[in-house]
């Protein structure tokens, strides 16, 4: 789900990660008045098996926040969401950023 202004014509890009029981579909309140000053683009997904997307069965909870990093960085480049981005992880959310840990 994108909020916000346009990718192309964003001055910052801004990923949102969900936490446990929730989905892209939360309530993630930003005024109005600052993304369009700030020009901020907003994706938000549905983590593996949360809101519409499917269960990966073959995860581990050794495995998980490893994958979560890899579908973090796919959609990143299937996007093409470019170089330069941020991420803030919501609760729960927050784990998928340390996923660079093998």
């Amino acid at each position: 789900m994108e909020r916000g202004v346009p990718k192309a014509k964003s001055n910052c890009k801004i990923i949102i990660v969900h936490g446990f029981g929730s989905s892209k579909d939360m309530n993630f309140q930003v005024p109005q008045e600052l993304i369009e000053e700030l020009g901020i683009y907003f994706l938000l997904f549905d983590r593996s098996g949360y809101g519409k997307s499917d269960l990966n069965p073959r995860r581990s909870v050794k495995s998980e926040v490893k994958s979560e990093a890899l579908d973090l960085q796919e959609l990143v480049d299937q996007l093409r969401i470019g170089p330069k981005f941020y991420v803030i992880g919501v609760s729960m959310g927050g784990w998928v950023l340390d996923g660079r840990q093998g």
